[in-house]
């Protein structure tokens, strides 16, 4: 008799990400790797428009086994939002991710169009939201994060001050969690 493997498949998280610089960068590549190192299956559909350097991200990701997918973004409104969300939506059909975890503002707007109906969880990360930047259409992006907000099923805010603004704008107190960025503590140096 055949033994069959009843054990469950690891879960599958889809990262999606725009805005590869700085902090958001780094919190990406920091849970991403992490994520992956404890078993979870996880891929990320990135742009890779606004920093060059990111290539380098993209190497160690392929060195730990995570997917990669390219989705061009660009960072403002744009008419290529419409073929970022219809790409998106392809790879999220075809990767059937469990979870799918949005980091920016891009990424949240493309990101949960894109998962309408697909039956994942849907998270989304601002990492400050574009309504506190300098801009002109600052009054537009706060009525956008406030009518897309019960597209996803939970925030992760990066600190309290982002926690706030997500309940002003209209997210339910269950659905808004704080996890603070952190950094994995390295090794003493040798003395």
């Amino acid at each position: 008799m055949t033994k069959v493997d009843t054990a469950t498949p690891p879960l599958r998280v889809l990262q999606v990400l725009e805005a590869t610089v700085g902090g958001t960068r780094r919190h990406l590549r920091d849970l991403a790797l992490g994520l992956a190192a404890r078993g979870l299956d996880v891929h990320i559909a990135y742009s890779a428009d606004r920093d060059p350097d990111f290539a380098r991200d993209l190497v160690l990701f392929r060195e730990q086994g995570i997917g990669l997918t390219e989705i061009p973004m660009r960072r403002g409104p744009s008419v290529r939002d419409i073929a970022a969300i219809r790409r998106l939506r392809r790879l999220i059909r075809q990767l059937r991710p469990d979870i799918v975890h949005l980091h920016s503002t891009k990424a949240g707007f493309v990101g949960r169009f894109a998962s309408l109906g697909t039956g994942a969880v849907v998270l989304y990360s601002p990492h400050c939201f574009a309504f506190e930047m300098e801009s002109a259409l600052r009054p537009v992006y706060r009525v956008a994060e406030r009518l897309l907000a019960p597209l996803a099923d939970g925030l992760v805010a990066v600190c309290e001050h982002e926690a706030r603004l997500a309940r002003q704008i209209g997210w339910r107190e269950d659905r808004v969690h704080v996890v603070y960025n952190g950094i994995a503590p390295s090794p003493a140096p040798p003395s």
